[in-house]
């Protein structure tokens, strides 16, 4: 079984609609930061420079499927997991909860594929790289399947 990286916030004023309510697009914010945080803890930059070629995890794949409205001030807890590690991208899930103990509710589950790529610092195209062993070792308490 994997294990769930946790990632909490506060959905802050600003992320809410004139009702209170979490604006939809938010969702996909907060997904990325619980995986910028995840990664931070194991060592890992979503961005890297060697000065003469970049480093980074564009998304090619995100979704989230919404149970029930997110409210100004709820504590969001976000359990971070990663389903699948691929050759070059990794598949996550998201699942959003308000709540403690038996008020404990989720509210909605995301989903994100990232792709390792490098890319000229002076410019030029993106190319995908196979994920290198050290992070696949890294990532792996997290991950529910690794194909790479």
């Amino acid at each position: 079984m994997a294990e769930a990286f946790q990632y909490r916030r506060m959905v802050d004023f600003c992320e809410t609609d004139m009702a209170g309510i979490a604006h939809f697009s938010n969702f996909f914010r907060w997904m990325e930061a619980a995986e910028s945080a995840l990664l931070r803890k194991v060592g890992v930059a979503l961005t890297a420079s060697d000065g003469v070629t970049d480093y980074g995890w564009p998304r090619v794949r995100a979704s989230c499927s919404y149970h029930e409205p997110v409210r100004y001030s709820d504590e969001l807890q976000i359990e971070l997991t990663i389903k699948t590690i691929k050759l070059k991208a990794v598949e996550y899930v998201a699942k959003f909860y308000v709540g403690e103990g038996d008020d404990r509710r989720h509210v909605a589950t995301g989903k994100m594929t990232a792709v390792y790529v490098t890319k000229p610092t002076a410019g030029g195209p993106m190319k995908s790289l196979a994920l290198p062993p050290d992070l696949l070792q890294r990532l792996a308490p997290y991950a529910e399947e690794i194909i790479a």
